[in-house]
C-alpha cells in the first residue's frame, strides 16, 4: 500500500505522468494500451523542514494537504508517504573587517561550506577562489601581502 510515480510513453509518442495509488503490484496492458514503455518508481513528498510540523489536512470537499505547506497531494496520502528535508542553516560565524588602502572590507567565513568570501573587488576577479583575495589570506593566513 503505498504511492508511485509513473511514467508512461505511448505509441503515439505522447507521455503521461501520474501519481497512482497502489495495493498490490502495479498492472500494465503494453498492447492494449498502445504503451511503449514505463516507469514506475515508490513516491514520497518531499517537503523542508518548519518550525510547524508537517502533516496531513483534509478539507470539507475530501482534498488533502501537506500543512503548513499547503500542497495539495493524492487522495490517499498518508503521514508515511511525506519524506521532511531538514534544512541547513546557513550561519555565517566569523566576519572581520579589514583596513585596506583603498577602504573597509568585510571577509565572512561560512562554516557550513568552509569557505571564505570579501565583498572587495579582487575577490571578485580572482581565478582561484580557494585561496581568495589578498584581505582572505590576511585573515586565513595571519599574514599582510
Amino acid at each position: 500500500m503505498s504511492l508511485w510515480k509513473v511514467q508512461t510513453k505511448f505509441d503515439s509518442g505522447e507521455s503521461k505522468d501520474e501519481i497512482i495509488y497502489n495495493e498490490g503490484p502495479y498492472v500494465i496492458h503494453p498492447k492494449k494500451d498502445k504503451i511503449k514503455s514505463y516507469v514506475a518508481r515508490k513516491f514520497l513528498y518531499e517537503v523542508e523542514e518548519s518550525l510547524i510540523p508537517s502533516r496531513i489536512f483534509e478539507d470539507q470537499e475530501g482534498k488533502k494537504y501537506i500543512v503548513p505547506q499547503w500542497i495539495e497531494v493524492h487522495p490517499k496520502t498518508t503521514q508515511e508517504d511525506i519524506k521532511i528535508n531538514k534544512v541547513k542553516k546557513r550561519v555565517v560565524k566569523d566576519i572581520h573587517t579589514v583596513q585596506s588602502g583603498s577602504g573597509e572590507y568585510k571577509v565572512r567565513f561560512n562554516p557550513n561550506t568552509e569557505k571564505y568570501t570579501c565583498n572587495c573587488m579582487g575577490f571578485w576577479r580572482v581565478k582561484d577562489k580557494e585561496k581568495g583575495c589578498k584581505h582572505i589570506i590576511e585573515i586565513r593566513d595571519g599574514k599582510k601581502r
